[in-house]
């Protein structure tokens, strides 16, 4: 059986540490709110909106600051488990988890150091703002996924490539192109 790599290690337990904070914290908001907490009340209402109907109508208007992108996510959640807030909050955990191990990762691709890249990932999911909005219904936590996704796909293949670099990282199509299927040496 081959052993793990130390990188994979660092991840594992910064995925399992990630994990066992935002359970506890989802947990004790739960408990302690058990009802709509600030914009929570009117998030829903929005997010309810999007779930019963998402077309051109419902994406010029609806009553919110935010663009329609995660509102059409929790409207197709709520389609699959409920519009109770209980369950959109589980979305919101689950979004968190994937944004703080994309930060770690893209952390540990720029750093060449498993300990500081740790750290400094735990800094940001420690963060009251970055904790709550991970287990409230908001929509603020969404955004740094997406971000996350597409900025640690350009660093790590203009950290990797040669050619990429030289593109000054160009548009997207160059990404899935001359980075599909490869990995940082």
């Amino acid at each position: 059986m081959k052993a793990l790599s130390s990188s994979t290690q660092w991840a594992g337990g910064f995925l399992a540490a990630v994990v066992l904070i935002y359970t506890i914290a989802f947990l004790a908001v739960n408990h302690l709110y058990p009802g709509p907490v600030g914009d929570e009340e009117h998030f829903v209402l929005t997010i309810k909106q999007f779930g019963k109907s998402i077309n051109l109508e419902t994406l010029k208007h609806y009553d919110e600051m935010s663009t329609p992108a995660p509102f059409v996510v929790y409207g197709l959640w709520g389609r699959m488990v409920g519009f109770e807030l209980i369950p959109l909050r589980l979305l919101s955990v689950l979004i968190a988890v994937v944004t703080a191990y994309l930060l770690h990762r893209l952390f540990a691709d720029l750093l060449q150091n498993q300990r500081k890249a740790t750290a400094l990932a735990l800094l940001v999911v420690l963060h009251p703002y970055m904790l709550a909005f991970g287990v409230l219904v908001h929509t603020d936590m969404p955004a740094p996924t997406r971000a996350g996704v597409l900025g640690m796909t350009r660093i790590t293949c203009w950290w990797s490539r040669p050619e990429v670099r030289l593109a000054r990282l160009a548009p997207a199509t160059m990404e899935s192109t001359v980075c599909r299927g490869e990995s940082r040496p």
